[in-house]
């Protein structure tokens, strides 16, 4: 668990996980949570490293094998034994469309939903094999704590909204506690706090991401839509209730399709967010643009990861508008931890006389603290 606690996550799919990671901290990126997997050999070293070792997993989206010769390719983790006895079927008997992939010719092929009920007997099987080779410490459940509840009228396996609800948390608690895994989910719901350790989303306001943000998630921004930059990355509409009342239970970061470098002009202001709310970043990047934006990276984790580290296991107590225009905010942690940041063109002097810096932060309270900016 204390491999999570102040690191970075990472989704990158193009380059060799250990000379990555390699790279990383020889350029001062120490502590990661490394989300794309990897052999054996490749986890056992990189757990040598004191990286996070993670994988992406889903118990939802389930594909009729008829449809797979159209495909352009058959995702490994649809549990395809399931079809077509374990998905749900609405009150009419027609089975409940899910993810939608395009075809070969273009056309749209959608899933069927797996059954919440039957989720955690392929979770159980395709967990034990995957750790039975690969030592992986973490794994990220993609949907589970960010669908709906949701009812199934299969007279096999018949499903109300609330036994969603319980089989859910059973798979995250199974996940968890029984294989001992530090536990991702998608996005957050406060039901799933006690079964899960962080969830990417929780950050990322679900309506003001970009669009396909969960498709097209390599795609860098240049220029953020207005609704994005208004809304999600807005000082004056943010409020940080989530981490008001959970910061010192689960960890919460942005989602994989709006990460910290997806809008490169906003990364500032993201990088911001993360020192105010005591959250860890997010990278997604290819090799390209690893070596183009190196340095970036680094400035990004420098000035937030020690940060949150620090913020690390305590409770927010407090946040604040020290400006009527909202610029300027702080928040208060239960170790004695306050930061102060400054979204603003124009400096501000706090009462102790230090100056934060436009598009900058002071850091008060913690050891070996010292004030950084941009």
């Amino acid at each position: 668990m204390d491999l999570l606690v102040g690191a970075v996550n990472v989704w990158n799919w193009d380059s060799d996980p250990v000379e990555m990671v390699k790279a990383m901290q020889a350029a001062g990126i120490k502590h990661i949570l490394w989300s794309r997997g990897g052999s054996p050999e490749q986890l056992r070293a990189l757990n040598q490293m004191k990286v996070l070792t993670s994988r992406y997993d889903i118990y939802q989206d389930i594909m009729n094998p008829a449809d797979f010769p159209f495909l352009r390719g058959v995702h490994p983790d649809w549990p395809t034994a399931g079809w077509p006895k374990d998905i749900i079927l609405r009150p009419d008997g027609s089975w409940m469309h899910g993810w939608g992939v395009r075809g070969r010719d273009g056309k749209w092929f959608y899933c069927g939903v797996l059954c919440d009920s039957r989720a955690l007997g392929y979770a159980r099987k395709r967990i034990s094999a995957d750790l039975a080779t690969h030592p992986y410490k973490c794994r990220f459940i993609d949907t589970t704590a960010a669908s709906p509840w949701r009812e199934c009228y299969s007279t096999n396996h018949p499903m109300t909204r609330t036994d969603s609800r319980q089989q859910r948390m059973r798979l995250l608690d199974c996940v968890s506690r029984e294989f001992k895994l530090v536990t991702g989910s998608e996005t957050g719901i406060d039901a799933a706090v006690p079964d899960v350790d962080y969830f990417e989303g929780m950050l990322s306001l679900a309506p003001y991401r970009v669009p396909d943000a969960g498709r097209n998630m390599q795609r860098i921004w240049d220029k953020p839509p207005e609704r994005v930059a208004k809304f999600q990355l807005g000082q004056a509409y943010r409020i940080p209730l989530w981490e008001l009342v959970y910061h010192d239970c689960v960890v919460a970061q942005w989602y994989w399709g709006d990460y910290n470098n997806k809008l490169p002009t906003l990364w500032d202001k993201r990088d911001l967010f993360n020192v105010l709310y005591g959250t860890p970043p997010m990278f997604m990047f290819n090799a390209r643009l690893w070596k183009a934006e190196k340095a970036r990276f680094v400035q990004s984790y420098r000035n937030t990861c020690p940060y949150v580290r620090a913020a690390g296991y305590s409770e927010m107590l407090d946040h604040r508008f020290l400006t009527p225009d909202r610029n300027v905010q702080q928040t208060v942690f239960s170790n004695g931890m306050t930061a102060t940041v400054n979204f603003g063109e124009e400096p501000y002097r706090l009462p102790s006389g230090k100056i934060v810096k436009p598009l900058g932060f002071v850091v008060s309270g913690m050891r070996h603290a010292r004030a950084n900016r941009r």
